[in-house]
């Protein structure tokens, strides 16, 4: 039954749920101390997966030399589509650094706010029982309207859907 697995995975459940909120709190931290990093590492790993999605269509197209022509276009296609979404991702962050730099400097600023506010991390705590709560709500909801109704095959001839 469902109640005798959730009562052998409590402990799971309750590990997880800490480490949410360790992570939380570290993430906050790293918010506070070092933005501007932060910023970085994700300009660069949007740039590596697009990289490395080029690399992955150029090695597919030329790699397979019996294939159809239809799947080395289509290869080709997602090549050209990536390097455009490249040159489109690297004109915006040039042409937008100084905005970049402002968002930035906004995001530290919230930052040491919410470290200063601790507190404001149980709101996600909080979201998330109201959430469990209303998830139970609905599977019991289903569980009764199943309940109500014998389940079987519709003989052909009923002229029901």
């Amino acid at each position: 039954m469902l109640a005798d697995d959730v009562s052998m995975a409590w402990r799971p459940i309750c590990t997880c749920l800490g480490l949410g909120l360790f992570y939380t709190l570290v993430f906050m931290y790293m918010m506070s101390c070092c933005t501007m990093l932060l910023t970085y590492i994700s300009i660069l790993g949007v740039e590596a997966i697009l990289v490395t999605g080029m690399v992955s269509f150029v090695t597919l197209a030329t790699g397979h030399e019996g294939e159809d022509s239809k799947a080395k276009a289509g290869y080709w296609g997602g090549f050209a589509a990536l390097l455009i979404l490249f040159f489109i991702f690297n004109a915006l962050i040039c042409c937008s650094w100084k905005r970049v730099k402002v968002a930035v400097a906004i995001i530290d600023c919230t930052a040491d706010f919410m470290v200063d506010t601790k507190r404001l991390v149980f709101i996600s705590l909080q979201y998330f029982i109201v959430g469990l709560v209303y998830f139970l709500f609905w599977v019991a909801a289903c569980i009764g309207v199943i309940g109500l109704n014998e389940i079987g095959p519709m003989p052909a001839d009923s002229g029901e859907f």
